[in-house]
């Protein structure tokens, strides 16, 4: 019996590993995004759980670092989510550059009201080139965590 459940438990874990395979995520602390727009760095605050637009009354954006470690990538991303708090609507925008900085994909996603925001995949991305991500946060809201997937090769 004891082999039995042991052959069940080895064949889930070996499902279960093989759900994931070909990706790799990072979640991101939306600390680490900053004013796109240099006058605006008043407006934003950097909390522990996420950069806020401190503006009472307007949306502004803000540029969010993504790290490509999966450099041989030509695939693009698997799943995009960004996280926030807030009222209104938030925008994002999604882009795979190549080695030269031209545009090879862009994807964008709004959602009205706080909660995830997913975002299309990329479906191509170039062997040396990289990602940049900018969002439109509305007034006081915040911009928590964003999730970036990149399939490998």
């Amino acid at each position: 019996m004891k082999k039995i459940l042991a052959l069940i438990g080895l064949g889930l874990l070996a499902i279960s590993g093989n759900a994931f395979a070909g990706e790799d995520g990072k979640a991101y602390n939306g600390q680490g995004c900053d004013n796109y727009y240099s006058g605006d760095s008043a407006k934003f605050d950097h909390q522990y759980d996420g950069i806020k637009n401190v503006d009472s009354f307007n949306a502004h954006y803000v540029s969010c670092p993504i790290v490509v470690d999966e450099i041989a990538n030509t695939k693009g991303t698997t799943q995009v989510y960004v996280r926030w708090s807030g009222s209104g609507t938030l925008s994002c925008y999604l882009y795979s550059f190549d080695v030269n900085g031209a545009v090879k994909q862009s994807q964008s996603g709004t959602l009205t009201g706080g909660g995830w925001l997913s975002i299309p995949n990329l479906n191509t991305d170039d062997y040396w080139g990289n990602y940049s991500m900018h969002c439109y946060l509305p007034a006081g809201g915040v911009l928590q965590t964003y999730w970036i997937g990149e399939q490998q090769d």
